[in-house]
């Protein structure tokens, strides 16, 4: 199986920052792009991934609402993850998350953005996904941890 990956599409080298050392230290990739073209490419080559789009809200791009819907189309299997880099009146909130997941990012995040938080999340995600890939289980498998069957 190929190394899993987190590709970043960031408008500038905070999130990259803030992310780089737990990638590395669940050794996936981390792949930073600048180009929605770039971006939409890295995942050409199948391989377990969590893509992350980096937001400005006042920026609104035609062209990243069509890379958003094209990676639910053409992978669903990959979480799209929507950060967004300014901080947004509360009263657009909703509306954004609604458009971003509509048009299909699994998670939406608002600043305040702290370290510990973009951690604890990636961290889960990057689990769980490593935990599904390698451990898959049989609906009809047998716990024998549990004491719960027969010999």
């Amino acid at each position: 199986m190929k190394v899993p990956q987190v590709v970043l599409f960031a408008l500038d080298d905070w999130l990259g920052n803030q992310l780089r050392e737990l990638v590395n230290e669940h050794c996936w990739l981390l792949r930073e792009v600048r180009q929605l073209g770039a971006f939409a490419g890295q995942f050409a080559e199948r391989r377990p991934s969590i893509a992350i789009l980096q937001l400005d809200w006042r920026d609104v791009r035609p062209d990243l609402a069509e890379v958003v819907v094209r990676m639910a189309r053409e992978h669903p299997e990959i979480a799209v993850v929507a950060v967004i880099d300014t901080k947004i009146p509360e009263d657009h909130q909703a509306e954004w998350t609604a458009a971003l997941l509509d048009l299909g990012c699994s998670w939406v995040l608002y600043p305040p953005l702290t370290r510990a938080l973009l951690e604890d999340l990636l961290s889960g995600w990057m689990t769980a996904l490593t935990d599904r890939l390698r451990w898959p289980v049989a609906e009809s498998a047998i716990d024998l941890a549990s004491g719960n069957y027969e010999e």
